[in-house]
């Protein structure tokens, strides 16, 4: 089966190429990244207000399948210029999930304009637990108590991608009656923030604490726009933040091929290139077949995903788990490819390898869960 995008998908991401390559340059990144808050508000106004995170949107099929292949492609871009915004929670998980609740919910009319002047938080791991049963979140989780129309938070939440940058935080809960989707107002009573460092600069993240904050009936939402539980759409949002980190994964991959490419082809000793060793070849092959295996098993689960398939999430988790790592061992190919240099900052493929590190483990799924879950599907 082959994946391909048509004329005018294949301009759509022509155009989003060329957009990030223009929004954030090397330098650009590592000002923002050695900012206090490691993010830069005039960067995301431009992202959101170009329409650019709406990927799910702009790739939807006709019948409104979820995050089809073309999704997956396009997200692509977004690993080749890694931009210091939560652009995968949003991109990836949020929008497609606001697309599937009612007109009007939270008081967006229009959720793909709604956050251009601010940056939401938004907190995923409680559904790791959900779509993949007995795999336990790294966080504590919250604690929902129901009093009346208001619903009081509870817990802890480890690690929110630029939570110090938002004004508030989507999280899902689960309630008596079932999963809903909370917004919860990050300047509340009851709100406590600690930032932390991680391995990604580019991800500036904080450990959010509730003590008995209230979620009012208008920042909480139980049921889709069809008026169906809303378990559902949070399993497919999930589903889809993962193969946005896939599809992610695999244009970081193909931008460090490139890189190490130009670099061993110039790069000289005894007289000529280094490309020409055997060895360094061994190593280019074997992170463009790494890349090549990465792309036809997310386009392929994309696909899945998109068909409804009943073992979509084992699919997803399968790629999750062969694109993290995959990742990673591009990176350390790279490095070893550029020589000494490699370690330098000044080449620059730390950025890339600080976020397939953190990527990795951003959803705390392992090969256990995987084993598990195959077991129990069988």
């Amino acid at each position: 089966m082959q994946f391909s995008l048509s004329a005018d998908e294949q301009d759509l991401r022509s155009s989003l190429r060329g957009f990030l390559a223009t929004l954030v340059t090397a330098a650009d990144h590592e000002r923002i990244c050695a900012s206090e808050d490691g993010f830069d508000r005039d960067v995301w106004k431009r992202l959101a207000s170009q329409g650019w995170l709406d990927l799910h949107a702009m790739s939807a099929e006709a019948d409104g399948s979820a995050w089809p292949v073309a999704g997956v492609i396009m997200a692509e871009e977004y690993g080749r210029v890694p931009v210091p915004a939560p652009v995968e929670l949003v991109a990836g998980f949020l929008l497609p999930l606001l697309d599937r609740l009612a007109p009007g919910s939270f008081g967006l009319d229009h959720a793909d304009d709604a956050f251009v002047d601010g940056v939401p938080a938004v907190s995923v791991t409680s559904l790791a637990g959900l779509v993949y049963p007995g795999q336990e979140p790294p966080a504590a989780g919250l604690v929902a108590e129901e009093r009346g129309s208001l619903v009081l938070l509870s817990g802890e939440l480890a690690t929110v991608q630029f939570a110090g940058s938002a004004s508030s935080l989507f999280v899902p809960v689960e309630l008596s009656g079932g999963w809903a989707l909370a917004r919860v107002d990050l300047t509340a009573d009851g709100v406590q923030l600690e930032r932390v460092t991680t391995v990604d600069p580019g991800r500036r993240s904080a450990h959010v604490t509730l003590a008995a904050v209230e979620v009012g009936p208008e920042d909480l939402v139980r049921q889709a726009a069809d008026g169906s539980p809303l378990t559902g759409p949070l399993t497919d949002a999930f589903l889809s933040y993962l193969l946005f980190l896939d599809g992610k994964a695999v244009g970081a991959c193909e931008v460090l091929l490139e890189r190490t490419v130009a670099y061993v082809c110039d790069r000289e000793q005894f007289g000529v290139p280094i490309g020409s060793f055997q060895a360094v070849k061994h190593k280019v092959a074997d992170m463009a077949t790494a890349i090549e295996s990465s792309r036809s098993l997310a386009s392929y689960t994309a696909w899945q995903v998109s068909r409804g398939d009943t073992d979509a999430a084992e699919a997803v988790l399968a790629s999750r788990l062969h694109c993290a790592d995959a990742y990673r061992r591009v990176c350390e190919l790279a490095i070893q490819c550029h020589g000494g240099m490699g370690f330098t900052w000044e080449v620059g493929l730390h950025v890339w390898y600080r976020s397939a590190t953190y990527d990795a483990a951003v959803a705390g799924l392992t090969m256990a869960d995987l084993a598990r879950v195959l077991g129990g599907a069988a």
